[in-house]
């Protein structure tokens, strides 16, 4: 499933936003988790005022329809708004599964037209299990049943590797630093010399 995310437009635009937050190609560590935290910030916000319309809501089509009755508040608006066309399919589709095709129930999870055209004839509704989890998702809580040992996360142990690896580089470029000799050649008059530089010393070597 896909649930209609069939380009990377979308990752391309985060990227997009994320370049914002971080203005320049020029920042240590703790500028770039600095911007990226005040972007999810941002984010967090914005994806939590969905939930709440999506949970208070409910538009004027739906209102009065016996059979989005357990969907009311329960899952959210694009989905309702995707069954809502489904459901305007019935009459050229009719249950005929040939003619529905029923695509968006392989690419969406969500039921399709000749599945709503059955519950119309029977005059049921449609169950909150025949949606898919993604469009139930209206809240970003942890389920209390997950033991708080579990939501601590920690990175301590992925630093201390960077921190080992840091030090381990420092000592390997002072080492080469000490040992290094730079080469180069000079012309003097009807001589040529080889200049070994070295960083306590130079000595000069006729060619």
């Amino acid at each position: 499933m896909h649930f209609g995310f069939t380009t990377s437009n979308r990752v391309e635009s985060a990227h997009g936003t994320l370049k914002g937050y971080l203005e320049d190609s020029k920042g240590d560590l703790a500028k770039g988790w600095k911007a990226i935290n005040a972007m999810l910030s941002v984010q967090f916000t914005e994806i939590q005022a969905t939930f709440g319309r999506n949970s208070t809501i409910l538009e004027h089509k739906f209102k009065g329809n016996k059979m989005y009755k357990n969907l009311e508040y329960n899952v959210s608006r694009s989905a309702m708004n995707y069954i809502y066309k489904q459901a305007s399919r019935v009459k050229d589709c009719g249950s005929d599964s040939k003619k529905c095709g029923c695509v968006i129930r392989w690419t969406h999870g969500l039921p399709c037209t000749c599945l709503i055209s059955k519950k119309l004839n029977l005059g049921s509704y449609i169950r909150l299990d025949e949606i898919n989890i993604h469009w139930k998702k209206l809240c970003f809580e942890v389920d209390d049943d997950v033991e708080e040992s579990n939501r601590h996360v920690s990175i301590q142990n992925e630093l201390n590797a960077i921190q080992v690896c840091y030090q381990f580089i420092r000592k390997c470029i002072f080492k080469f630093m000490t040992y290094m000799y730079y080469f180069k050649l000079l012309s003097l008059g009807n001589y040529l010399f080889l200049c070994v530089c070295r960083k306590d010393s130079i000595k000069l070597i006729t060619i």
